[in-house]
């Protein structure tokens, strides 16, 4: 069997979206987060779905979708809650692999021995 071809990793796509509600402190570092397990085999939309927050919430995510062309955002008016904020976020116009979400009150624990 001739390998004279190079072969290059499949590209996929995933979108992930991340309901966000009075999360000023959180939210720059959970989109660090995730953009971090972007490589050269997976691209990332990122979807921000500010559910009506009444912090820096809205700001943060319109800066960040200016720093990083992977980061949209999108803003309720009113508080709806997180199911809507998902759902928002999954009937936004993706081209996505596999979608998933990412909140951002998750903590990742670290066993220390």
């Amino acid at each position: 069997m001739l390998f004279n071809k190079i072969h290059k990793p499949a590209m996929f796509t995933a979108s992930i979206v991340i309901p966000c509600f009075n999360e000023e402190k959180t939210l720059r570092n959970t989109v660090g987060l995730v953009r971090a397990i972007a490589d050269d085999t997976l691209q990332l939309e990122i979807l921000i779905v500010d559910d009506c927050s009444g912090d820096r919430s809205p700001e943060i995510a319109r800066e960040l979708e200016h720093e990083f062309p992977e980061v949209r955002s999108q803003h309720h008016k009113e508080n709806q809650g997180k199911g809507a904020a998902l759902r928002t976020g999954f009937q936004h116009p993706f081209r996505p692999n596999y979608a998933t979400f990412r909140p951002t009150s998750f903590f990742i624990f670290r066993p220390t021995f």
